[in-house]
């Protein structure tokens, strides 16, 4: 690391932004967002673009840093407690409801265990509990190859009540669901929550440099790059692959020098999806990121490649696209679509 602190280097502006600070965002909910804490996806070794196992810390992906907290669930008859995130989730007996509003009367109305307000998770709480980008085994009635409601709004261009609401499919991608079609229900709630004690999201970030925003909760460093290219150190950048366009953009990142720093890296699949505010929609992402907002949403793509590997296919990367706050697949090698790319680094 170049320099262990931006503010001796540069202006420090201080634009803290919350969910209402902004006339242009396109409102999903009416509750407040809160951030999650970031979890270790699972991944502990390095596969290249083949899905062969990398030995000697060669390839910097998410098996090299595995970055994240230890998972920390149990489960108690037919809830799951997870203690990192602070959610119950009820992992009964699967039940279907062919329209929105059914599916979240069933969770209001649930009564399991000593909790009584169960609601629909919204698609960043289905996020924390995939593990490499599917559910975790404890969660034993979850299934894959079928869809969930969430209480995300999928398609911003539509009035609020006559939107879409996304459907969670295959345990990686979300995808938008007619208000009256056949969804799964998978019910959370809210546990021993200490408000006092969570950073609320008008002030989870702000900017430190006219490129970088602070991630105040996690404790990371995003860059807010419009271009990648001019800030990359090609004396760094010495391991392209013209075989692997996922391989270039972790070198990409290992060779930024940005606001002082020479170590940032390609984030995992949950430090992207941390990147999610329910209040926001195409892209699903604050608008503290302002050059980042603007070249995904005009991207004809905008899909983000992470260092995680999808487990069941290791041959390619699990990716994210911020205008809905999806996870998807793409090869390593040739990608079928344009890929994107963020930097991250941890801040203290």
């Amino acid at each position: 690391m170049l320099n262990k602190s931006i503010f001796g280097s540069f202006f420090l502006l201080l634009t803290f932004v919350g969910c209402g600070s902004s006339s242009s965002k396109s409102t999903q909910q009416t509750f407040n967002h809160q951030p999650l804490p970031i979890l270790k996806t699972g991944q502990n070794q390095s596969y290249d673009f083949y899905g062969e196992v990398v030995a000697n810390n060669v390839l910097k992906d998410n098996g090299y840093y595995q970055s994240g907290l230890e998972i920390n669930r149990i489960r108690v008859n037919d809830i799951v407690y997870d203690y990192q995130t602070n959610r119950a989730w009820y992992d009964g007996v699967e039940s279907i409801y062919s329209d929105y509003k059914s599916a979240e009367q069933y969770c209001s109305t649930l009564r399991v265990g000593e909790y009584t307000n169960w609601r629909l998770p919204t698609l960043y709480e289905i996020h924390s509990i995939k593990y490499l980008g599917y559910y975790e085994e404890i969660f034993i009635n979850r299934k894959k190859g079928v869809n969930y409601w969430t209480l995300s709004d999928y398609n911003a261009a539509l009035e609020p009540n006559t939107r879409d609401k996304s459907k969670y499919t295959d345990g990686v991608g979300a995808i938008a669901l007619n208000v009256t079609q056949d969804a799964h229900v998978f019910c959370v709630q809210n546990i021993d929550m200490n408000e006092s004690s969570i950073l609320q999201s008008n002030v989870q970030y702000m900017r430190s440099h006219k490129d970088i925003v602070i991630d105040n909760y996690h404790n990371l460093m995003w860059d807010d790059l419009k271009d990648h290219s001019s800030f990359i150190d090609q004396g760094l950048f010495t391991s392209f692959n013209p075989q692997s366009e996922w391989e270039n953009k972790i070198a990409t990142c290992e060779a930024l020098i940005l606001g002082g720093y020479d170590d940032w890296r390609l984030p995992n699949i949950n430090e992207l999806t941390s990147l999610i505010d329910v209040n926001y929609i195409y892209p699903a992402v604050n608008p503290i990121f302002e050059k980042f907002r603007t070249r995904t949403t005009k991207a004809a793509t905008g899909h983000l490649y992470s260092a995680t590997s999808n487990n069941f296919a290791k041959g390619r990367a699990l990716t994210f696209r911020p205008q809905t706050g999806d996870i998807l697949s793409e090869y390593k090698g040739y990608a079928s679509m344009s890929m994107d790319l963020i930097c991250v680094r941890d801040y203290e």
